[in-house]
């Protein structure tokens, strides 16, 4: 199976590109900045957002599509931190499907991040995906444009919003040991 990941080299998307591949996926990274030269495995490659763009057909014949692509919440949020967080989710979803819309044969599945910051936050109260959304707080308005972006990708394809929630790490992120 071919496989797209979108963030591939964040701290989720890292440690799903490493899965994939010891599965025996063949994975394609879509990346703002490719490793170029690190392509540890013949069944892996990267490939920027700009090359995308010029060539929507390099995702010709992929199976699935997993969009983690967004600048990290773990970092002082300022007016234009939080800028860049709405906007490079926004862009990387119109980037993505604007690619796919292109395609002959589209890919069957779409995995969409988003966040539990759709149901926003109590201190009693459980949360499912079952829930009313509920907008109020930066998080929670991301994630409520975020979702709306990801209808733009093709509708014969099955479409998962997957809300993440907090990620832990040993080594990086918000926690590290």
């Amino acid at each position: 199976m071919n496989i797209i990941v979108c963030g591939g080299t964040g701290l989720v998307g890292s440690a799903l590109v490493k899965s994939l591949l010891d599965d025996g996926y063949t994975v394609k990274v879509v990346t703002r900045k490719p490793l170029v030269g690190h392509e540890a495995s013949p069944r892996l490659q990267y490939m920027s957002w700009n090359e995308l763009k010029q060539k929507p057909e390099v995702l010709e014949g992929t199976d699935a599509v997993v969009n983690l692509a967004g600048e990290t919440l773990n970092q002082r949020w300022t007016d234009k931190s939080k800028q860049r967080i709405l906007q490079s989710r926004l862009l990387s979803v119109a980037r993505l499907a604007q690619a796919l819309n292109a395609l002959q044969k589209k890919p069957k599945v779409i995995i969409q991040a988003s966040a539990v910051a759709a149901y926003g936050t109590s201190l009693t109260e459980t949360f499912d995906e079952t829930s009313p959304r509920r907008s109020g707080d930066f998080l929670s308005q991301v994630v409520e444009q975020w979702e709306e972006a990801a209808n733009a990708y093709p509708s014969d394809a099955r479409l998962i919003k997957l809300r993440i929630s907090l990620v832990l790490d040993r080594k990086k992120g918000h926690s590290p040991s």
